[in-house]
């Protein structure tokens, strides 16, 4: 039966941890709330970024007024910025390597499906993914299924197996979802979430780089 590789889009596909780290610093400053540096955040930071606006002393008017009309502060300024921003180190290989080896190739995401197509277009890698599993615009985002919900109905009606899935992700949420659907689990460090952090989610394998993933499949008897 055919491998699948489900990849994190955010900070795990896409190098844009220290765009969403400016993004996240524009909208607390107009709260009157001191910067993060990158460790500060990635300590902090939590999903959906309400939770992170409260631990950061949002107040609840606060964080109404920061996701006022569908997220409006923070993706119109990270979506005015993105074009710029290229995928993480190995990622052209590493998708290549999928290719030939006939693996499906599945990006999950809590971002907004629209543009995660055209940015995948944009890097001249939309032909290497399989299926983009994400929300439908801002006005559903966090409002319908979780990530893992839409990963598990995907399973489903696909008939894929499980034990021959890898999820890649640069956050805890990532590890959660393996554990859950019975998946093989890579933490990629380098993303919104610290090191530490990630070795205490437990996953099955920590790279800290998409070239690392090589040795993981043929440990597995992927290649």
């Amino acid at each position: 039966m055919k491998s699948t590789l489900v990849l994190d889009w955010n900070g795990t596909l896409l190098d844009d941890t220290e765009l969403i780290l400016q993004t996240i610093n524009s909208i607390i400053f107009r709260f009157n709330k001191p910067s993060l540096d990158l460790a500060t955040f990635q300590e902090k930071c939590e999903f959906p970024f309400s939770v992170l606006y409260r631990n950061l002393g949002l107040t609840e008017n606060e964080i109404a007024i920061a996701q006022n009309d569908g997220n409006a502060l923070f993706h119109d300024y990270y979506e005015s910025r993105v074009g710029s921003v290229l995928p993480r180190d190995g990622v052209s290989e590493m998708l290549k390597l999928a290719k030939k080896n006939s693996m499906r190739v599945i990006v999950l995401s809590n971002h907004i499906c629209g543009p995660i197509k055209i940015a995948l277009r944009r890097l001249g890698i939309q032909n290497y993914i399989t299926d983009v599993l994400a929300y439908d615009n801002r006005a559903t985002q966090y409002g319908d299924v979780t990530k893992g919900e839409k990963l598990a109905i995907y399973i489903k009606k696909m008939g894929i197996d499980p034990s021959l899935t890898f999820i890649v992700g640069d956050t805890p949420e990532e590890c959660s979802i393996s554990r859950t659907l019975h998946l093989k689990s890579v933490a990629i460090t380098g993303g919104a979430v610290s090191d530490a952090r990630l070795r205490d989610a437990q996953p099955d394998y920590l790279i800290r780089s998409h070239f690392e993933l090589e040795g993981i499949f043929e440990k597995n008897g992927i290649l």
